[in-house]
């Protein structure tokens, strides 16, 4: 879907405490929130971290933030789980869809 173009995503940017942290920006909560995803909860585990795919050997966005996206994804049928498998298939209107709300 994308090689390294950066996801703008309400201005998420690198954690400078550790790596594979991510940290929000000041707009992330309005971004988030227009889109009915509340990133102000205090989850269990991160809001927003990096974690890498080893199949891939790429790195995607885990936490609840990521899991939230994810479930936007799949209520909107801009994609659909493969079975047996952790993988999401896009379908095209779906591919256009998710790049014009998250890639800008």
């Amino acid at each position: 879907m994308r090689d390294d173009k950066e996801i703008r995503l309400g201005e998420i940017r690198p954690g400078q405490i550790r790596p594979g942290e991510i940290r929000l920006g000041p707009s992330a909560a309005s971004y988030f929130s227009a889109l009915g995803i509340d990133v102000g909860a205090k989850p269990r585990r991160p809001v927003c971290r990096a974690c890498l795919d080893w199949s891939v050997r790429r790195s995607h966005l885990a936490g609840t933030l990521g899991g939230a996206i994810l479930d936007k994804i799949l209520s909107e049928k801009w994609a659909r789980r493969e079975k047996d498998s952790r993988a999401v298939v896009f379908s095209p209107p779906g591919k256009q869809a998710f790049e014009r709300v998250f890639l800008g």
